[in-house]
């Protein structure tokens, strides 16, 4: 291999790997900002003993799962070059057990909020948690479906190869989908509950962060999502 090849392919890794670090920082400034908004206001974090409080764990844990492990899942193959794929493999399913694992704490927390309030709300009536419930499903079947198609040895390598277009497409509408129910739900709740602007008629320090945390979400989501269409950082197989 020549020194020039070896220079465009060491630029080619490079660019990428900045674009990741950006991305997964805004990420985290992203899970921070909702992390804030839970525990600064109206009383922090509860459990079930305190409906009010345990659903503000909801926000914290779907953002945390579903988007920014999601998303740093997604980008992991066009990340880490020095690791062989297998090794990759086993990181994308762990970071995707953790996403799933962080949608059941939030999907508990969201439901006990309102079936444990006094007196108690109805659930799965809005079009957030219609589109929630709907991606919460799409993630398992996919999550399940996956590790038996890529995790299971001896699966043929034919199908695996056929079906991995789909495994990407579905995987990435899974992502947009999540960020669709982020927004219906964070502009629910500055809706319905954030009254300093609807009743009022002033911005409030909550409203900041919660927008704040929309523009970096939106941003987050948008990077991932050209990092992963960019068929220029697709990871070469001889560098596996």
């Amino acid at each position: 291999m020549s020194s020039f090849t070896t220079i465009v392919q060491r630029e080619n890794y490079l660019k990428p790997t900045i674009a990741i670090i950006i991305t997964e920082i805004i990420g985290l400034i992203s899970f921070i900002l909702i992390f804030c908004w839970g525990y600064k206001f109206s009383g922090g974090f509860g459990w079930r003993d305190k409906p009010g409080q345990e659903f503000r764990l909801h926000p914290v844990f779907m953002s945390f799962g579903l988007l920014f492990c999601q998303g740093t899942s997604i980008m992991i193959y066009r990340s880490l070059r020095f690791l062989s794929k297998i090794k990759l493999k086993w990181l994308h399913i762990i970071i995707h057990s953790i996403a799933l694992l962080c949608t059941v704490f939030g999907f508990i927390a969201a439901y006990d909020s309102h079936v444990l309030a006094t007196p108690p709300k109805p659930n799965f009536m809005s079009l957030h948690s219609w589109i929630g419930l709907g991606t919460m499903g799409s993630y398992l079947i996919q999550f399940i479906f996956s590790f038996l198609c890529y995790m299971k040895p001896g699966f043929p390598m034919n199908i695996r190869q056929y079906i991995m277009p789909f495994h990407r497409s579905f995987g990435l509408g899974i992502f947009i989908l999540t960020y669709s129910a982020i927004m219906m739900g964070l502009s629910e709740r500055a809706a319905w509950y954030m009254t300093c602007w609807t009743v009022w008629g002033y911005f409030c320090s909550e409203m900041l962060i919660m927008n704040i945390f929309g523009v970096t979400t939106s941003l987050y989501v948008l990077l991932v999502l050209v990092i992963i269409t960019n068929q220029e950082w697709i990871r070469k197989e001889h560098n596996t």
